[in-house]
C-alpha cells in the first residue's frame, strides 16, 4: 500500500484542487480569473509531472529509511495550496500578481531544474541505492536541497499572486517543518556518500548562506 500512496495522495490533490477552483470561482473578481486559470493550469502540469517521479517509485518498495516522512510532507503540501486558493481574495492588486507569479514561476524552474539535474537519483522517498554519487553541480553548488527551496518559492508565490494571508502562514508552518523533518531524515542517509560531510561545509541547506 505504501508504494502507491504516494500516487493516491496525488490523485486527491488533483480532484481537491479541482473542487476548490470549481466552488470559489465564482467569488473570484473576472480580472484576475486569467491570471489564476493559468497559475492553477501551470500547478496541475507541474503535479502531473512530479506524478511520474511517483509512478517509478512505485515499482520499488517503500524504504523504511523514509520513515514516513513522504506522507507527512505530502499532506503538508496538500494542505497549503489548498488553502491558498480557499482563502484568497476575490481581487489581488496588479503588483502582487505580478510578484507572486514571477516568484511561482521562479519555483517551479527551480524544482524542474533540481530535480532533472540529479536525474534517477531523485525519489520522492528518502532513499540510497548504490548508483547514488555527490551532485554538486546546477543549483547543487550552492545549496543542497533546491527541490525543497523551490516547494517553498512556489507556493509563497502563489500566496502572493492570489493574495491569501492564510496561504503564506501554512507555508510557513506546515510546510517548512515537514520541509525540515524530511531534510533531517534524509541527510542522516545522505552523509553515507562520500564527500557529503565536506559539501555539508561549503554549502547551505535551503537558503544560501543563511541555512
Amino acid at each position: 500500500m505504501r508504494r502507491i500512496a504516494p500516487l493516491l495522495m496525488l490523485a486527491i490533490l488533483v480532484t481537491s484542487i479541482a473542487g476548490v477552483v470549481v466552488v470559489r470561482w465564482q467569488e473570484w473578481a473576472p480580472s484576475s480569473l486569467v491570471v489564476r486559470s493559468v497559475l492553477i493550469s501551470i500547478y496541475l502540469g507541474w503535479l502531473g509531472w512530479e506524478g511520474t517521479i511517483s509512478l517509478r517509485d512505485a515499482q520499488r518498495p517503500a524504504p523504511d529509511s523514509d520513515r514516513f516522512t513522504n506522507e507527512v510532507y505530502a499532506l503538508a503540501h496538500g494542505a497549503t495550496i489548498l488553502g491558498t486558493l480557499w482563502f484568497a481574495e476575490a481581487e489581488t492588486s496588479r503588483t502582487l500578481i505580478l510578484v507572486g507569479t514571477m516568484v511561482f514561476l521562479l519555483g517551479i524552474s527551480l524544482r524542474v531544474v533540481a530535480i532533472r539535474t540529479l536525474g534517477a537519483m531523485y525519489s520522492h522517498r528518502a532513499r540510497l541505492t548504490n548508483k547514488h554519487e555527490l551532485v554538486t553541480r546546477g543549483p547543487y553548488r550552492w545549496i543542497r536541497h533546491p527541490a525543497y527551496s523551490a516547494m517553498l518559492t512556489i507556493h509563497l508565490g502563489a500566496s502572493l499572486a492570489f493574495s491569501s494571508p492564510a496561504g503564506g502562514i501554512l507555508t510557513i508552518s506546515l510546510l517548512l517543518p515537514a520541509i525540515i523533518w524530511r531534510i533531517v531524515v534524509e541527510e542522516k542517509l545522505l552523509r553515507q556518500i562520500r564527500g557529503y560531510e565536506d559539501y555539508c561545509l561549503r554549502t547551505a541547506r535551503l537558503i544560501p548562506r543563511v541555512w
